[in-house]
């Protein structure tokens, strides 16, 4: 399997290789799709992306080879607009689960693997390979067996994200993963939802809901003390004592002053003035339990 390292969308990313001409011309694609290309072991079966949020799987898609079926009069690229694009969950627009197919380098490097080109005529009822991969839109979220759940939801929280997309190869989703020499391929930190609240196919997963519910649990409340201090002269001194104090009742402090910012006893950034930035820094933090912000504005 050759891939770009720092790719997306599946572009650039070609499996099942077999020789040295194969995987020469996948890397020349690869490498216009990111700024390393990886050689990696290639896994039999097909590709999902679950949804991590918290410590749990809250959504699942699989992804489906797509195909064109030859009737002996048009071109492979003809077929690819007869029986593949003019599909209407085929789209460029957002609200589009599946993107349209086109010949890129990586479907002629596809067609080549097959003695085709986009010109070719295949014979009827020939079948013509046009995708491997890059068309995870199906929901089987239901299907997922919890061992891989479990798994899944460990190789998130082992890079340190609490909510991921994690990329695995399996043949069959409801089977544990060392049974059918699976694989997890991927951890992304900011990952698609729109295959999960809009699926070609299967029940649309409420993902927002489940994100919102973990980043603010119902009934939690969130309010947390802020201070601000402003004034003509001395503002950075009252800052750093109001801060000490609340340090001594065992809350975690965010600290904007002239002298930069501060969570807990750490100095993140040194400066010289107050800013706007840090103070937005320090109530985006949400391990902060109390916030104190110097700004200039002098009071009326």
């Amino acid at each position: 399997m050759v891939k770009p390292i720092d790719g997306n969308h599946g572009r650039g990313v070609f499996i099942n290789l077999y020789t040295q001409q194969e995987i020469e011309a996948a890397y020349a694609v690869a490498i216009d799709e990111g700024s390393e290309v990886l050689v990696e072991r290639h896994i039999i079966g097909d590709e999902h992306r679950l949804l991590v949020v918290g410590n749990k799987v809250v959504a699942a898609a699989k992804g489906e080879t797509v195909w064109v079926t030859g009737d002996g009069k048009h071109t492979v690229l003809e077929l690819i607009q007869i029986q593949i694009n003019s599909d209407p969950r085929r789209g460029t627009a957002e609200e589009h689960p599946l993107n349209p197919v086109r010949i890129d380098s990586a479907v002629e490097l596809e067609l080549a693997r097959q003695k085709l080109t986009g010109a070719s005529i295949p014979a009827l009822d020939q079948k013509v390979l046009i995708q491997s991969n890059g068309n995870v839109a199906f929901d089987v979220t239901d299907l997922v067996h919890p061992e891989v759940a479990s798994q899944v939801a460990l190789a998130a929280r082992v890079v340190g994200l609490e909510i991921a997309g994690v990329d695995l190869v399996a043949q069959d989703i409801s089977k544990p993963l060392d049974e059918q020499n699976a694989a997890i391929v991927e951890v992304n930190a900011g990952p698609g939802l729109l295959m999960h609240l809009k699926p070609a196919s299967g029940k649309p997963q409420p993902v927002g809901k489940e994100i919102a519910n973990h980043l603010f649990p119902p009934g939690t409340d969130f309010r947390i003390p802020v201070v601000g201090v402003c004034g003509a002269r001395g503002k950075t001194p009252v800052a750093e004592m109001i801060a000490h104090f609340l340090r001594l009742t065992n809350l975690y402090v965010g600290l904007s002053c002239s002298k930069g910012l501060f969570f807990g006893h750490r100095s993140i950034q040194k400066s010289n003035a107050a800013n706007w930035e840090n103070a937005r820094r320090t109530l985006l933090n949400r391990a902060v339990e109390a916030a104190v912000i110097e700004n200039n504005i002098y009071p009326c």
